[in-house]
């Protein structure tokens, strides 16, 4: 089986998918990361020089190409889910769970870098704005884990029970 993680920056994707992907003796993806090593440069580069078009095709091809193997989690980038194609390729191919936190928690942990391109210099006002819009991409998922009060640890836990744990 594949379980993809998706939801917004900050609602722990990769933490908890590494830690969750380690408990129950997966492979571990981060898509994001994949990206950069496929690209040679960071996100934030990909979309200053070449646009989130590009991005985004390679965001999908990787998807792909990452969920070749099963046993495995797979940190989906935040706005992987926008694309339908990428949505129904997720369910077709495994478990697609939300993480979501607080608007409030979620800029405490994504911080003040510029490593998140979309959030910008405003990222209160961006962050609101982007929730509202993916909403509904974000909610066609298989199941929902709120992380804004639990540790990366303890969500991961959450994860393994209902996923891995007979």
């Amino acid at each position: 089986m594949i379980l993809y993680l998706t939801g917004p920056s900050g609602a722990g994707k990769s933490s908890v998918g590494g830690l969750l992907a380690e408990k129950a003796g997966q492979r571990f993806v981060d898509l994001d990361r994949v990206i950069e090593n496929h690209a040679g440069k960071t996100i934030t580069a990909i979309f200053m020089e070449n646009g989130e078009h590009t991005f985004r095709d390679m965001e999908r091809e990787l998807l792909r190409k990452c969920s070749e193997q099963n046993d495995t989690v797979i940190a989906a980038g935040g706005g992987a889910v926008l694309d339908e194609r990428n949505r129904r390729f997720m369910r077709g191919r495994g478990k697609v769970i939300l993480l979501a936190a607080s608007p409030r928690v979620l800029l405490e942990r994504v911080g003040d870098g510029d490593v998140r391109p979309l959030l910008g210099s405003n990222r209160e006002k961006v962050l609101y704005k982007m929730l509202f819009e993916r909403a509904a991409a974000y909610c066609d998922a298989d199941g929902f884990l709120d992380t804004t009060n639990l540790s990366a640890e303890k969500a991961a836990e959450i994860l393994a029970g209902r996923f891995y744990e007979k």
